[in-house]
């Protein structure tokens, strides 16, 4: 993720530039050397050949990385095995959810958004693991309707492990 989030878009992200944008973190403290050494530097390139990773390059200056939200829910969308046994929980009461979006591509007719999972092994399905976060995938998409005021057209997990992009 993190790695992700800082590099420029505008430039080639090829192996070597990326590797040339971690040796540029690790000089401004963005990450230590030894988390340097665990980046997978090849499933980044893949993702950027990837046609999401080509629709992020295509509009650089409407990309949003790393977006921070705060959204209030029904408390029963977020607990609904307490819905019948908390009166004030079926009765409305709302929760505040903060979190932070990874990516979203704004491409005039709506928004793209995309989470990056960096778990995942070649023989896992990805759609059997991209369905256990349909849930914060569908707070994410609430965020972004709530505080844009703008549709979110797609949204996917990019498993980066696994080199795959799952539509939600």
């Amino acid at each position: 993720h993190l790695v992700i989030q800082h590099l420029d878009l505008t430039k080639s992200l090829d192996a070597s530039s990326i590797r040339d944008s971690i040796e540029n973190m690790i000089s401004d403290e963005l990450l230590t050397r030894e988390l340097a050494l665990t980046v997978d530097i090849k499933s980044i390139c893949d993702f950027f050949e990837n046609p999401l990773g080509i629709r992020m390059k295509a509009y650089p200056d409407r990309v949003m990385r790393e977006v921070p939200f705060s959204l209030g829910i029904q408390a029963s969308r977020i607990y609904p095995e307490l819905a019948e046994s908390v009166e004030a929980v079926a009765e409305g009461e709302r929760v505040l959810v903060q979190g932070i979006i990874d990516c979203v591509i704004d491409e005039h007719d709506g928004f793209v958004l995309i989470d990056f999972k960096t778990g995942g092994r070649p023989w896992d399905d990805p759609v059997a693991i991209a369905s256990g976060y349909s849930g914060q995938i569908s707070i994410y998409e609430e965020a972004l309707e709530t505080i844009y005021k703008r549709p979110v057209k797609e949204a996917y997990i990019y498993l980066l492990g696994i080199r795959k992009a799952v539509s939600m």
